[in-house]
């Protein structure tokens, strides 16, 4: 869904009014993502139907019927008149080789890293340096490779990959192990533990007001400046929870998660925009579907390393003390994350070279005509 919403406002707006577009699309998925934990906290405490935490699933089921039915009646039908041919064998070595990679990184420390695994990952290698040369060969022949490795030649959509990929995982690298400590040192329930990202919500949609606006005069700059504030919200919060230890409270880390939720905002609503803002509308749909599968593989990335490492940290410990360093291990993943995106978000493309990209649009476009 996500890859086709992305291309959908490429190809219906003009690039001066997709900013806002982009901006309403990263708000709500950034907000989407800080509810999702205090929705499945719910949905496990009430165990709906006898089922316990399985009841998560069933979220899925109404959302999917919704969201049915409101693209069928609103969104517009963007096909082309000369559509490419699917590439199934691209779909299958893709979908084979990213599973061969996140296996080992999920199930791994759970399993105790048996040589299996490892074979898995070699695997996963070789499957991508054959849909490597699938993609390249299928492109020369007709055009339609399901990734199209010219994209990879723009500095700034690369850029933006990176940029989304670092921030999804320190973002998940944060979020659970928060969430993991809360319950199993000091108690929590799964409702009162998900409570306690509201201020994350509520730092993102004051942050919204503030991106929007913003980000077609700052561009790049917002987003690196929105990865050192949620880097110091995290930072901030971790110090709390030190600092308060079995005695913490949901308000003692308001602080913390406003200046997150905020910074959340400053990088999710330009980085859409920022990204993709050099892409030809023939690519949006290639290019959509990259940048969410980074985004899918940056957070899967982000909790398998992060989880590992909390889990390593605690060992068979279960204090309130060694969980807690077991979480200010998780942040260390999550900061160095933040760090590289901020890094990575310096070579997106400029508000310049947006607006030479804009212009020479534009005059491609009066020779066309």
């Amino acid at each position: 869904m996500v890859p086709q919403l992305l291309a959908t406002v490429q190809a219906v707006y003009a690039r001066r009014e997709r900013a806002p577009i982009f901006g309403l699309i990263g708000a709500v998925s950034g907000l989407a993502a800080v509810i999702g934990p205090v929705l499945g906290g719910w949905l496990v405490d009430a165990d709906a139907w006898g089922l316990g935490w399985r009841a998560i699933f069933l979220i899925n089921v109404p959302v999917g019927i919704v969201i049915f039915a409101l693209s069928k009646r609103f969104v517009p039908q963007t096909r082309s008149d000369r559509p490419m041919r699917t590439d199934f064998a691209g779909v299958a070595l893709l979908t084979a080789a990213l599973l061969c990679l996140m296996i080992p990184l999920i199930e791994g420390r759970s399993l105790g890293w048996p040589a299996w695994l490892w074979l898995l990952v070699g695997v996963g290698v070789l499957l991508l340096a054959v849909f490597v040369a699938h993609s390249r060969r299928r492109q020369r022949t007709d055009g339609s490779a399901l990734l199209p490795l010219q994209l990879f030649r723009n500095r700034g959509f690369s850029a933006g990959l990176i940029t989304q990929a670092m921030f999804q995982g320190a973002m998940n690298a944060f979020t659970l192990p928060f969430i993991l400590y809360l319950q199993l040192a000091l108690g929590f329930d799964a409702l009162t533990a998900g409570l306690n990202l509201l201020a994350f919500s509520v730092g993102a949609m004051l942050g919204t007001g503030v991106a929007v606006p913003l980000t077609g005069r700052l561009g790049k700059a917002l987003i690196a400046v929105g990865c050192v504030l949620m880097a110091i919200g995290i930072w901030w919060t971790s110090t709390v929870l030190g600092a308060t230890g079995v005695g913490f409270t949901g308000w003692d880390a308001v602080g913390g998660m406003l200046t997150a939720g905020l910074g959340l905002s400053l990088i999710i609503i330009p980085l859409i925009d920022v990204a993709l803002a050099t892409i030809p509308v023939a690519d949006a749909g290639a290019a959509s579907g990259t940048y969410s599968t980074f985004q899918r593989l940056g957070a899967t990335a982000g909790i398998a390393v992060s989880t590992t490492i909390f889990f390593a940290q605690v060992g068979g410990d279960w204090s309130q003390a060694s969980v807690l360093d077991a979480l200010g291990a998780s942040v260390t993943v999550a900061l160095i994350g933040l760090g590289i995106a901020a890094v990575a978000s310096l070579f997106l493309p400029g508000v310049r070279a947006v607006r030479a990209h804009l212009e020479e649009e534009r005059l491609r476009a009066e020779v066309e005509i």
